[in-house]
């Protein structure tokens, strides 16, 4: 492992942290108000206890936590090889979470013809994805410049 300096480290956890955030405020109970048919209403939830078993988000929580933790993982292996690969996997696990975030925002109910997650403050959940993802195509852009391509 190469010595890494200042600036170096500061992107790196930058790459952990703000994942990780992510992923935390994600299971937050309350991250989400999302519309529950029994109830008739508006339910406070997280990724883990949200109701309705039919919904698409119910099925796209487990495959949108496991990014989230993968995304995590990419952060620490980008600390410990400081690699463009990691960096390129970063950028796209991040365009992938926005995307399944956002998924939720856009289903709507069929019985109520309403949405059926609230946009704010899980609306912040994609968008704080986007910029990671920013975040690491504009480290890109930064290593790339130590290194001779052909």
């Amino acid at each position: 492992m190469r010595l890494l300096s200042t600036k170096d480290r500061v992107w790196s956890w930058l790459l952990i942290v703000l994942p990780a955030l992510i992923l935390i405020a994600s299971l937050i109970p309350g991250i989400m108000q999302m519309y529950d048919n029994v109830q008739k209403q508006y339910v406070a939830c997280g990724l883990l206890n949200m109701p309705g078993e039919e919904t698409a988000m119910h099925n796209i929580r487990l495959p949108l936590l496991a990014a989230l933790a993968y995304w995590v993982i990419l952060g620490v292996m980008y600390y410990r090889s400081q690699g463009l690969g990691t960096l390129k996997a970063i950028m796209i696990f991040g365009f992938l979470c926005a995307f399944l975030f956002a998924i939720a925002l856009i289903v709507k109910a069929n019985s109520v013809n309403i949405t059926l997650v609230k946009g704010m403050p899980y609306g912040l959940l994609p968008i704080a994805c986007l910029a990671v993802s920013v975040l690491s195509i504009v480290r890109l852009k930064m290593e790339e410049k130590n290194y001779e391509f052909d």
